[in-house]
C-alpha cells in the first residue's frame, strides 16, 4: 500500500505544473460570492475540465448566484463518494486586477489559492488519478 501511495504521488508530482496552469487560470478570474459572472466563468472551466474525465456534468442555472454543477461518473463498484467544493470566494469583483495569482519557491499567492480553488484543483487530479490507477468505484 505504502509503495502505491508513493507511486501515486510521484505521478501527481509530474502533472504540478498541469495543476499550477489550472489553478493560475482560476484564481486570476474574480469569482466573489456576489459576482456571478465569474463564478458562472469557473464552473465552466471546471466543468470541461470534468467531462474531459469522463464525468457527466449538469449546471442548475441560479438566478443571483453562481450556477451549481454536478458532476456524476458511474463505475461498478456499488459505494458512492462524494466530492463537495464551492467555486466562489470571498473577494470582491475587481481584486484580481491587483492580486494576481502569484507563486514563489513552494507557495502560491492569490484570490482563493487555499479556499478553494486549490482544492477544486487537487480533487480533479486526484479523480484522474485514481481512474488511470484502475478505480472502478467502492465495494459498498
Amino acid at each position: 500500500m505504502y509503495d502505491e501511495a508513493r507511486r501515486c504521488q510521484s505521478r501527481l508530482h509530474a502533472k504540478l505544473p498541469q495543476m499550477l496552469a489550472l489553478l493560475e487560470r482560476l484564481v486570476n478570474i474574480d469569482s466573489g460570492s456576489y459576482y456571478k459572472a465569474g463564478v458562472d466563468l469557473v464552473g465552466a472551466i471546471l466543468s470541461e475540465e470534468l467531462e474531459r474525465t469522463g464525468f457527466v456534468v449538469t449546471r442548475h442555472a441560479m438566478p443571483n448566484h453562481g450556477d451549481q454543477c454536478d458532476a456524476l461518473l458511474r463505475l461498478n463498484g456499488k459505494g458512492r463518494l462524494l466530492v463537495l467544493g464551492h467555486m466562489d470566494t470571498v473577494w470582491p469583483e475587481g481584486t484580481t486586477r491587483d492580486w494576481r495569482f502569484a507563486q514563489e519557491g513552494n507557495t502560491a499567492t492569490g484570490p482563493g489559492v487555499g479556499d478553494m480553488k486549490g482544492g477544486l484543483v487537487m480533487a480533479i487530479f486526484a479523480l484522474r488519478e485514481l481512474l488511470a490507477a484502475g478505480f472502478d468505484g467502492l465495494e459498498s
